[in-house]
């Protein structure tokens, strides 16, 4: 469910909540179905005020100027759309043509933050709260606080010469927002967002993956707890090997307590709570822009047989503990058959080890021999080169 979003522009100066506060701020005291915001239209944020808090748009004082949206969900002035103005390009082709938004992509951008943000920000669960108050607005007007999270409004907006992107954009959207019979996805559909995106210290209940590491041929067959189950499958798409034999069983996401320079590409968190005691939240890339945390089965030993067959324990991965790097080792397919096939950090390359069939990462600098040997590994030489051979 959780997706990560580009924006193709940011345009509209549509009114968005900052703010949410308590009720005893400065005096101004709201009603038992009122909420007290403070609401920004383009870079100018306004004074605080009452709102009324709605379930749907018919709750609301004036139906016709007025719409039901937000976390919490409270009665404001409809947003204001641009006016196309593709008529006019005709007679003086040097009038840009104005981004608009349709009333149906915004109603499904509010309907995507609403289930991403809305359902974790606004939910009865304990870790409630655990996100800033503006993520839900950041999502809706592309001022994210994640460098990824660049909001919806842009992407689904733009001219008539946007509309094979915009069209192809909504139609992401809208499977992300409706299940395939139809109906909407509901918070209990994304329950497992609590766990993703809260915290350590006030994320309780979430259930750890079982079956990290373990033969599948689809998600179901992944037992992720509260996470989503996710299935490297032994073929891709187009019949292709993939190296994972007997299926891949990983759960994602699992950004649980991740600062934003954990969130990086080669990086993992150690014991993450949605991952297990002993697991690891590797970050790696999910698409073009965009970072996801997935689970993968931690590991000590090949030797040891921590992992199964066709599969070895690997250096995948760097956790930052105390201020030293130490490696992150997890279970990964034993399949090279060329050094080519080892690509490290920087795409260096490492060495196949012809024996076990595992990639071996680099051990020539101070800061690679540290990284090898907090992993219990060894450099070892080859043609004026050492690598980091594991137990």
């Amino acid at each position: 469910m959780k997706r990560i979003i580009g924006s193709l522009f940011a345009i509209l100066a549509i009114a968005m909540f900052v703010m949410a506060c308590g009720d005893d701020n400065d005096g101004l005291k709201c009603g038992a179905d009122e909420v007290k915001m403070a609401l920004k239209v383009g870079d100018v944020v306004g004074e605080e005020k009452c709102y009324k808090t709605c379930d749907t748009t018919a709750d609301c004082p004036s139906a016709s100027t007025q719409e039901c949206r937000g976390a919490p969900k409270v009665c404001r002035d409809k947003a204001v759309v641009g006016t196309n103005n593709k008529e006019n390009n005709k007679e003086n082709n040097d009038t840009p043509e104005t981004p608009t938004i349709s009333a149906e992509n915004k109603e499904l951008c509010e309907d995507y933050c609403d289930l991403n943000y809305g359902c974790v920000t606004t939910a009865s669960w304990c870790g409630a709260g655990s996100l800033p108050a503006t993520v839900l607005q950041e999502c809706l007007n592309g001022f994210a606080s994640r460098p990824e999270d660049k909001g919806c409004f842009g992407e689904l907006t733009g001219t008539s010469a946007d509309a094979a992107k915009i069209e192809a954009a909504a139609a992401d959207y809208r499977s992300q927002v409706y299940n395939q019979d139809g109906t909407k996805v509901t918070c209990d559909d994304v329950s497992y967002l609590k766990c993703a995106w809260g915290n350590e210290q006030n994320s309780c209940g979430c259930e750890p993956s079982q079956k990290l590491g373990a033969a599948c041929v689809n998600p179901e067959d992944c037992e992720s707890g509260s996470l989503l189950g996710a299935c490297i499958g032994e073929k891709s798409q187009d019949n292709t090997d993939t190296g994972y034999k007997g299926g891949y069983c990983l759960s994602i996401p699992c950004e649980l307590g991740a600062t934003a320079e954990e969130r990086q590409i080669g990086l993992a968190i150690e014991d993450s709570l949605a991952c297990g005691a002993g697991n690891y939240c590797v970050f790696e890339q999910y698409t073009q822009d965009s970072v996801l945390g997935f689970c993968y089965a931690s590991c000590e030993s090949t030797a040891n047989d921590d992992c199964r067959e066709g599969y070895a324990c690997q250096a995948s991965a760097v956790v930052r503990k105390d201020g030293k790097s130490v490696m992150a080792k997890t279970c990964r397919p034993a399949n090279c058959a060329a050094n080519a096939d080892c690509k490290y950090s920087n795409n260096v390359e490492g060495r196949c080890n012809m024996d076990t069939k595992a990639c071996e990462a680099p051990c020539n600098k101070p800061e690679e021999v540290a990284l090898c040997e907090s992993g219990n590994g060894v450099c070892e030489g080859d043609d004026g080169a050492k690598f980091c051979v594991l137990p």
